[in-house]
């Protein structure tokens, strides 16, 4: 998925049984991502993430996989 890192694009995650998938709409268009996963535990979710924060998280990752720890749609996520 690309995002422009000067915009503030939010973006919205829907956490199944067995993927993620990323969406975003923005005035250049929309975009749709969607990942398989290798464990996901607990309930169906949807959260929506500020995309800068997303990104820089990601960016100080030094591994191609993360693990993505939620507890509810108002609580921080831990990556």
């Amino acid at each position: 998925m690309l995002i422009d890192e000067q915009i503030n694009t939010p973006v919205k995650c829907k956490i199944t049984q067995n993927s993620l998938e990323f969406s975003c709409k923005t005035t250049l268009g929309s975009a749709f991502d969607s990942y398989e996963c290798e464990q996901i535990e607990g309930e169906k979710l949807e959260i929506g993430f500020k995309s800068r924060y997303l990104i820089d998280a990601l960016k100080a990752t030094e591994t191609d996989q993360v693990i993505l720890n939620l507890n509810g749609v108002n609580k921080p996520i831990i990556i």
